[in-house]
């Protein structure tokens, strides 16, 4: 399995928290798949690493929420 260093989820959360309107984060994350969810839960630090596919998924929620 692969792993994406924690800074470059935190970038991209911090990016959609500042762009969502009120709640916008809250239905985000309720739209993530249960194991992203389960490791946005642990408090990603920028120094961790994290499982590749919880990366995609945001960034596929992410681009599914624009829509």
């Amino acid at each position: 399995m692969s792993n994406v260093k924690g800074a470059a989820v935190t970038a991209r959360l911090r990016y959609i928290r500042e762009r969502h309107a009120s709640g916008g984060y809250e239905r985000f994350v309720a739209a993530l798949a249960p194991a992203t969810r389960t490791t946005l839960a642990d408090n990603v630090l920028q120094h961790a690493w994290v499982p590749f596919d919880a990366f995609v998924d945001i960034i596929e929620t992410a681009d599914d929420s624009r829509r």
